[in-house]
């Protein structure tokens, strides 16, 4: 096995080790926090704006990965890695802790360094693309799960604008991984496969998130109600902005206490309606207090059905660097997913959108073909949803199965 190779699968193995350390949720507050080291990355960052410029690809990555060393952008690549070589440093020596947000119960708190984070996963992008157009491939791929990771722990107890950064995050990971994950060794495919797998594991789930969504919403509804004084409707009435019209006649029949009981209550039907059995139709309206909670439901329907999807394509991207570590070895792929366990899996990830039921697989001539059934919860044979703008997430309402790329496409 030649230098260059040794070195791969050894930064491989070492960033798998790193990220098995301590896969027990953090409660309580983790000390240290992975949070300050992600901070300093994150607000250390020079030059947002080259790195979001850099990571702009040419149409050459997908018609012809073999010439990502002409990339006309590869100099800013480079520039914006040896940039921010510190920050980088600062954000893997975090992967060595467990993540946990700080409670900020607050109408008033800022969010500020979520937006940091983002910047942070598109420079980790950037090191991907980097990587890939100097043929190291388990560097770029290992550059994506750290995107995956960072992705995955900003969501720890933070509240949904949290969740739907790291979701953002996961998707910028996410981005070409198909493709440069094809180019790996059998042994490189399965050490990102066992890492991937450690990574998931800690996965936050939606029922994790709403709650804790529940606990800052109605967190900083006593805060702001507890001030004290006669304007305490007017302060609420601020909060709620476009809905506040609609409020009056509510506020004016209920006490404070009941407002937070109220709001108490819903939270905590969402959360408990979020761990049943995926339900295509979304379910019954909840009983709701006042319509201002019915006018939330169609966000929070969008939000669940935007974790389940980023739920089923992490998990299928698992399976894929498991399918190809199996093909790289056999020379074909398997006919059932089963066989990828204990060997290189180990279990099976099931589809959240199936009822916890194993994706959809069959082999495809040469390939295979993977998928989820969507949103609309039906077996449609493969056939994917309509395309739709990636920062939107999957409408509710998409009929389809969500397909998996299939190896080279």
């Amino acid at each position: 096995m030649s230098k260059h190779r040794t070195g791969r699968l050894a930064g491989l193995a070492l960033v798998l080790t790193v990220a098995g350390a301590g896969a027990e949720p953090p409660w309580p507050m983790p000390e240290p926090n992975a949070r300050e080291f992600y901070l300093a990355a994150a607000t250390g960052l020079k030059d947002p704006d080259g790195i979001e410029q850099a990571r702009t690809l040419s149409a050459v990555f997908r018609k012809s990965i073999d010439k990502l060393a002409d990339d006309p952008l590869r100099p800013r690549k480079e520039a914006a890695v040896a940039a921010n070589t510190e920050a980088l440093a600062k954000l893997r020596a975090g992967f060595a802790y467990l993540y946990r947000d700080l409670p900020n119960l607050s109408f008033e708190a800022g969010f500020q360094y979520f937006q940091d984070f983002r910047n942070l996963a598109r420079l980790l992008d950037v090191e991907a693309q980097l990587r890939a157009c100097q043929g190291d491939w388990a560097g770029a791929v290992n550059a994506k799960l750290d995107g995956l990771r960072l992705g995955q722990d900003i969501q720890m107890g933070a509240p949904l604008v949290g969740g739907m950064v790291g979701y953002s995050c996961q998707l910028v990971a996410r981005a070409d991984l198909d493709l440069v994950a094809d180019r790996l060794f059998a042994d490189e495919a399965r050490l990102a496969a066992r890492r991937l797998e450690v990574i998931l594991g800690r996965a936050l789930s939606y029922p994790e998130l709403l709650r804790n969504e529940r606990e800052w919403m109605v967190g900083a509804l006593k805060a702001l109600l507890e001030k004290g004084g006669d304007n305490w409707r007017q302060r609420l009435a601020a909060v709620a902005g476009n809905f506040a019209a609609n409020l009056d006649d509510y506020l004016k029949a209920r006490t404070p206490e009941q407002i937070v009981s109220d709001a108490a209550g819903y939270w905590g039907a969402l959360v408990a309606r979020a761990g049943l059995p995926y339900d295509p139709t979304g379910g019954p309206p909840l009983p709701a207090p006042h319509p201002i909670y019915q006018a939330l439901a169609p966000m929070y329907r969008r939000v669940q059905v935007t974790a389940l999807a980023n739920d089923a394509t992490n998990r299928m991207l698992l399976l894929s660097l498991a399918l190809h570590a199996w093909q790289a070895e056999r020379g074909q792929y398997p006919d059932m997913l089963e066989k990828l366990v204990p060997g290189y899996l180990e279990c099976l990830p099931l589809d959240p959108f199936a009822k916890l039921e194993p994706f959809r697989y069959g082999q495809s001539g040469k390939g295979y073909i993977l998928y989820s059934l969507g949103p609309d919860g039906d077996d449609d044979g493969g056939a994917p949803v309509p395309a739709q703008e990636p920062e939107r997430g999957l409408a509710p309402e998409a009929e389809g199965d969500l397909v998996m790329p299939p190896p080279g496409a």
